[in-house]
């Protein structure tokens, strides 16, 4: 069996990149009688590992945008005729139509199927991509033979939305990488000794604004410790919003926006802290919240999407833009010691079930063999 795996799409740093980086390894290394074909891009071409002897590899120059688009459905095909691939695994929503064999597409963001959640975003550039993203999946979908999804309530999720396609419809949780547990001090950092975290992206679907309130109702309550909220900067309207907000609520000497830190510290980061608030409201396979149940960290969720779906009892819940609840919510992980504990053992317990790798990649490949054999 040959399968081709098309990550041309894939680059830069974020989950995607990591996520490809232990299948480009693991799969081949796991599975010797299977032969692979990488079709990557020069950026990741250094994460594979060709010393391997059943991994071949295509770079490709044309990456982007149409380009991209002009390779993988008017040349690739011939390409996998002639290397005579067996399977096609796309590293994105996008299927290769003409393609000689059959396909599998990957589904890694739900945003596009919340209508009320994508129209949070104010530029009017980022609600039409959005709309073309789920147009375009729901072509994809009903052209290739499967689509993986990232999380089985994601899975379910998608489903209810597509129930004729239901059967094409596979959820396979992806692994979690555990090197970001090793211990790395964080006194560097010029945090304060207790804190309550906020680990996330600035982006409107992960409704801070929430947080902010909340965390405002709370310090009206008790002496509650800082609010720290790390995450990258790049949103820069949606992160003057929020310091408009810490303004108005007068919190700026209790509210910290601290920017991305180097992943070395995120292990230790979750784990001082005092309380972990997890509040978006979309997700498709929360790679930080896993990354935060693995630490033992007593979470704060918000109720929505897959986030009970992943998490089960293992955290506190709050109903989506209920600043009140999250407030009484965080107030009662806060100054109950025993709470804290159970919160954490539970989550730990949980993470390691849900999140190992080594079902992942066997899963996947058990899916591979399944739709090659079925069609």
């Amino acid at each position: 069996m040959k399968i081709c795996i098309n990550a041309i799409s894939t680059r830069g740093s974020s989950g995607i990149r990591s996520y490809f980086k232990i299948i480009c390894t693991e799969l081949p290394r796991r599975n010797p009688d299977i032969e692979f074909l990488f079709l990557v891009n020069s950026e990741i071409e250094r994460d594979l590992d060709k010393t391997l002897k059943n991994v071949n590899v295509i770079v490709s120059s044309m990456s982007n945008g149409w380009k991209r688009t002009f390779y993988e459905q008017l040349i690739f095909p011939f390409v996998a005729r002639r290397n005579k691939v067996d399977l096609i695994y796309m590293m994105s929503v996008f299927d290769i139509f003409f393609a000689p064999c059959p396909t599998i597409i990957r589904v890694g963001n739900m945003l596009p199927y919340e209508k009320d959640i994508v129209m949070r975003h104010k530029y009017v550039k980022t609600i039409f991509r959005l709309f073309l993203l789920r147009f375009t999946t729901w072509i994809s979908m009903r052209s290739s033979d499967a689509t993986m999804v990232m999380s089985e309530p994601a899975a379910d999720i998608l489903k209810s939305k597509y129930p004729k396609m239901a059967n094409k419809i596979r959820g396979i949780y992806r692994g979690v990488d555990s090197s970001f547990l090793s211990n790395c001090r964080i006194d560097d950092l010029n945090l304060p000794s207790e804190y309550i975290l906020v680990y996330s992206h600035l982006q409107e679907h992960k409704d801070l604004e929430t947080v902010i309130r909340g965390y405002a109702l709370l310090k009206e309550k008790v002496k509650a410790p800082p609010l720290v909220i790390v995450g990258g900067k790049d949103n820069l309207r949606y992160l003057r919003l929020l310091e408009a907000l810490v303004d108005e609520k007068n919190l700026h000497e209790y509210v910290k926006f601290t920017g991305g830190f180097d992943r070395k510290y995120v292990g230790e980061l979750i784990r001082n802290s005092l309380c972990v608030i997890f509040p978006s409201l979309v997700e498709t396979m929360p790679v930080t919240l896993a990354e935060e149940m693995l630490c033992g960290a007593a979470i704060v969720a918000c109720d929505s999407g897959v986030t009970p779906g992943i998490a089960g009892d293992s955290v506190l819940y709050y109903t989506p833009g209920s600043a009140l609840q999250l407030s009484d919510r965080v107030e009662e992980v806060v100054k109950q010691s025993s709470l804290r504990e159970k919160l954490g053992a539970s989550a730990i317990s949980r993470a390691k079930n849900l999140f190992s790798w080594d079902k992942a990649l066997t899963k996947r490949i058990e899916f591979f063999r399944e739709i090659h054999d079925r069609v």
